[in-house]
């Protein structure tokens, strides 16, 4: 079992460094040896740039992930919150699928087409406006909050120094502890309001037409089993997608170099022939890589 390989491993070092049967110098031993280098991560350079040839599973069906992430979302508010990621994400999507198509094999999915189309559409003035409103009064909200938290802290210090007995005039509190009551009152129904306006703001975002025909598209199962069972049937296959178009790339140059080598052995052809091994040898690293 040893033998082989042995002789095997003498082969490949006498072929890498001798010019018929001559051993070269190590000058340009170590030349030769820097050029392999730059010729393999070019290979290997090619070698990604074409398994992004293909689509893959996530550009072809790019609605698949948040359409997965509304299916398992339990919260109420969700159809709230898949249309702010729509404004938050906007101009995002469609405008990319032309470009995709034409600078890589395969096609997006009609179904996600449909729906980013369906997504984009909310996008409107109008819309924009309710959901700009929405923001604002949510950024109310916490300003109100943080103030009631300050407000509580405050009211606990100046209870702590009532309680030691130091006068009204050292106390480095704004609020003073009778109204700090009346001020938590006034900011909690404020708050309350808010909340409620929110709650009808909400409502009358998801009463819209565009709205309301993007959630009845993503309550559509049929449609949403349809492109689950397509991305993950080509995720399964992606990979060898990837290896084929790899396998095209690095077969011929393989053959090419096998051929010359071969041939240049034949004729006796010294530096041909070692430079065909090294190209050889450099053509079937990232191929063993890849098989593995």
């Amino acid at each position: 079992m040893l033998r082989p390989i042995q002789n095997f491993v003498n082969i490949f070092f006498r072929k890498s460094r001798n010019i018929n049967n001559e051993p070269i110098n190590k000058v340009s031993l170590i030349v030769i040896i820097i050029v392999d280098l730059f010729i393999l991560f070019n290979v290997f350079a090619g070698l990604d740039d074409i398994s992004t040839w293909y689509l893959s599973p996530s550009q072809q069906y790019p609605c698949y992930s948040p359409w997965q992430t509304y299916q398992d979302n339990a919260n109420v508010d969700r159809d709230f919150q898949i249309i702010s990621d729509t404004f938050k994400n906007k101009n995002k999507g469609e405008e990319t699928y032309p470009s995709q198509n034409e600078k890589h094999l395969g096609n997006v999915s009609s179904i996600c087409v449909n729906f980013t189309s369906l997504q984009n559409s909310i996008i409107i003035p109008n819309n924009q406006e309710i959901f700009n409103t929405i923001q604002e009064k949510e950024q109310k909200i916490n300003a109100l909050e943080n103030s009631n938290i300050n407000i509580r802290n405050q009211y606990d210090s100046t209870l702590l120094e009532k309680i030691a007995g130091q006068p009204k005039n050292l106390s480095i509190n704004e609020v003073e502890a009778q109204k700090a009551k009346q001020e938590l009152e006034k900011n909690n129904q404020t708050i309350n309001n808010l909340k409620e306006e929110i709650k009808q703001l909400k409502k009358d975002l998801l009463a819209t037409p565009q709205a309301s025909e993007f959630i009845s598209f993503l309550d559509n199962e049929i449609k949403f089993n349809e492109v689950k069972k397509s991305y993950q049937n080509a995720t399964f296959w992606y990979p060898s997608i990837q290896i084929t178009f790899q396998l095209i790339f690095l077969l011929p140059l393989i053959f090419i170099s096998l051929f010359v080598h071969n041939l240049s052995v034949e004729k006796g052809y010294g530096l041909m022939s070692l430079m065909s091994w090294h190209l050889l040898v450099i053509f079937f690293i990232p191929l063993l890589i890849k098989i593995f």
